[in-house]
């Protein structure tokens, strides 16, 4: 058993936004009673990277995040996103063209996707039992430099799509595209950035620890999180937005 004093990159968990410490400092009677009475769901994400060095004793650690959908991915022709535009995870094969990502552990769900340009920042809460990852599910270093190459390619088509205001024809697996916004709102209209934060929130953002969600992650998410139960992903920043108003 390995227990480390918090999670590593390029490790798959589980997810859920503590609203309560988000708002405590704030000495706010109303925006407690309004975090306390959240019940924010559990999401799965991918860490991607860590954001600033981590050391033992810390309350907290700012990682960016991939939040895990179970849909190819939403279009936005706005930002010249489509529907292809997203990696299925192994033992999902199901794309119109590209291959799944293979974790190094058996990964238990047959429907997830990482999404190209989705992304979330967040403080991961140290925890008192600290993290065990011995049976985490991750990707290997190739697994990660393909999908790398994938999201460079999207990254060129979406900026010809932004230039010729696209018209994709569906693809054959498209009816699996379940998911719309929701609401949810995807410009940077509050002080939280957008649901593609990753462009602003760094640069602008990166000394002001409050904008960045707190959360708890559990590497063990199999043995409580049902594939028919895993959420839209959008609702993270739904309830993050909440948070923020």
């Amino acid at each position: 058993m390995r227990l480390l004093f918090c999670p590593l990159p390029g490790r798959y968990v589980a997810v859920r936004l503590d609203p309560v410490a988000m708002v405590k400092h704030l000495r706010d009677p109303v925006a407690l009673r309004e975090a306390q009475a959240m019940r924010p769901k559990t999401y799965l994400m991918y860490i991607e990277t860590d954001l600033e060095l981590p050391y033992p004793g810390r309350p907290w650690y700012k990682f960016s995040m991939s939040p895990i959908g179970t849909t190819l991915r939403f279009e936005d022709k706005e930002h010249g996103f489509t529907k292809r535009m997203c990696i299925p995870i192994y033992p999902n094969e199901r794309h119109p063209s590209r291959a799944p990502l293979i974790p190094e552990q058996e990964f238990p769900y047959n429907n997830c996707y990482h999404w190209f340009d989705f992304r979330v920042f967040v403080r991961i809460r140290a925890s008192s039992r600290r993290f065990e990852d011995h049976d985490a599910i991750w990707l290997h270093y190739e697994q990660e430099r393909r999908m790398a190459r994938c999201w460079l390619r999207d990254r060129d088509r979406a900026r010809r799509n932004r230039q010729t205001r696209f018209s994709e024809p569906d693809c054959p697996i498209c009816a699996f595209a379940g998911y719309d916004r929701g609401g949810v709102t995807l410009a940077p209209t509050n002080r939280f950035g957008d649901v593609f934060g990753h462009r602003h929130i760094l640069n602008e953002y990166a000394h002001d620890v409050e904008l960045f969600p707190i959360v708890d992650v559990w590497h063990e998410f199999p043995d409580f999180l049902r594939q028919r139960d895993i959420p839209n992903p959008l609702g993270f920043f739904k309830e993050r937005d909440h948070i923020a108003q």
